[in-house]
């Protein structure tokens, strides 16, 4: 986390102060500062309401190790899942969206909603849709691929041949696994012959078709 010192304070949340939370506290305030400045620059330039903004972050982090890992790139929970995503389109009335989405998604609904033709083979997302399944992994050597299907999420270490499934309308905070339950059995299966999938595309002379549709009936 880097900006410069004299952002940097003391937030003492909730009474507590952590140093660590506090300096990444601080780097979104500077961060929410140079935003103010280009929006009040887009604002005072007529630039406004003829330009679309897209804020959000690559990732989350496990600042408290809820689950015994602490930062990110080293689980698939949903502390370094779940990150903003702003759309700001001219025209279009805000509200504000509780159905869960994929980065992958980002672009291909920003062209479909500004009536932007595009090729769906460049892409390997599609435009967000409701109750959509998607899929994540970690970037790291942990190996984990998941899998989000309504609430229902999944997890499998591929490297310890472990898995884990959740009901996150039951338990949000990911805690309890249902993997003995019969009826997770179907998701399971899912998970493992979409990442086939992924293996096969790029392993393999690549057909006419982009990966989105290669892989069609995993996602």
């Amino acid at each position: 986390m880097v900006f410069p010192n004299e952002y940097e304070i003391e937030w003492n949340d909730n009474n507590t102060y952590n140093s660590e939370v506090d300096r990444a506290d601080s780097a979104l305030y500077y961060v929410d500062l140079q935003i103010g400045r280009l929006l009040t620059d887009l604002e005072e330039n007529g630039k406004a309401e003829n330009t679309v903004i897209i804020f959000s972050t690559d990732h989350g982090h496990d600042w408290y190790s809820k689950h015994y890992i602490k930062g990110h790139g080293k689980s698939i929970y949903d502390e370094e899942l779940k990150v903003p995503l702003i759309f700001y389109i001219p025209d279009l009335k805000a509200q504000k969206i509780e159905e869960r989405v994929s980065h992958i998604d980002v672009l291909p609904t920003v062209l479909t909603l500004m009536q932007i033709d595009y090729n769906e083979t460049e892409f390997i997302g599609k435009p967000m849709s409701e109750n959509r399944r998607f899929f994540f992994y970690t970037q790291s050597h942990k190996y984990l691929i998941g899998m989000m299907n309504g609430d229902n999420k999944t997890i499998i270490d591929l490297n310890r041949n472990l898995v884990e499934v959740y009901d996150l309308s039951i338990s949000p905070e990911e805690r309890g696994n249902l993997v003995y339950k019969k009826q997770n059995d179907e998701d399971i299966l899912e998970l493992l012959m979409w990442h086939h999938c992924q293996l096969n595309y790029f392993s393999v002379d690549k057909p006419d078709l982009g990966l989105a549709q290669y892989c069609e009936n995993f996602g």
